[in-house]
């Protein structure tokens, strides 16, 4: 899927915020916290033009990883299941990544929203695309969707890939085609960001 781009994918970010005895202050356990946060984006930028892509994969929570990774983000793409559950905490990562943006990283920009666990044949599901849409603009919501398979499911249960577990099945084609879109997201940019440097240095 990544034929001629050199991709380095973090499986398991370990990383872990400790805050050490009642010694320090509030202050002394912020500048730690900062200094944490700062860590992965030391880490990733040692990387630029090394890889070509570098690939970070989170929890679905707004805790300690997710926030230090999206400081260490040029990039983030959404995934979400149609449900209301869900849209609420939509909002919440939409409130984080802004502070994060005046706070950390001004450059964060969305990749786009990948819409899983889909069922073409519920209306709830079809309405529910379409308020993404809506929200933050067709060209952001990938067009390929995942739909619901026991394949994805078990490919969770005995931690493999689906592309393990299930290459050449539908559930299979659906996250390759997925990654192309992808793919081709990353080199628009990568386009877009060379004309601005050259059009500033002309």
């Amino acid at each position: 899927m990544f034929a001629g781009l050199d991709v380095y994918v973090c499986r398991s970010l370990q990383l872990q915020a400790t805050i050490a005895d009642g010694q320090q202050s509030d202050l002394d356990a912020d500048d730690i916290r900062n200094e944490q946060r700062q860590r992965l984006r030391v880490s990733i930028d040692s990387l630029r033009g090394m890889r070509d892509v570098v690939i970070m994969d989170t929890p679905p929570s707004l805790g300690f990883l997710m926030t230090t990774s999206l400081i260490a983000a040029d990039l983030y793409v959404v995934p979400i299941f149609p449900s209301g559950y869900e849209l609420k905490g939509l909002e919440n990562l939409a409130r984080t990544t802004e502070k994060i943006r005046k706070r950390f990283n001004p450059g964060l920009q969305l990749l786009g929203v990948v819409v899983g666990n889909f069922d073409p044949s519920a209306k709830l599901d079809k309405d529910i695309l379409e308020l993404l849409r809506n929200r933050f603009g067709e060209e952001f919501v990938f067009d390929r969707v995942i739909t619901r398979s026991v394949r994805h499911r078990e490919a969770t249960i005995y931690g493999q890939t689906i592309f393990e577990i299930a290459n050449g099945s539908p559930a299979a084609e659906q996250y390759r085609e997925l990654g192309r879109s992808i793919i081709e997201r990353l080199i628009a940019q990568s386009n877009e960001e060379e004309e601005m440097r050259r059009a500033v240095n002309v």
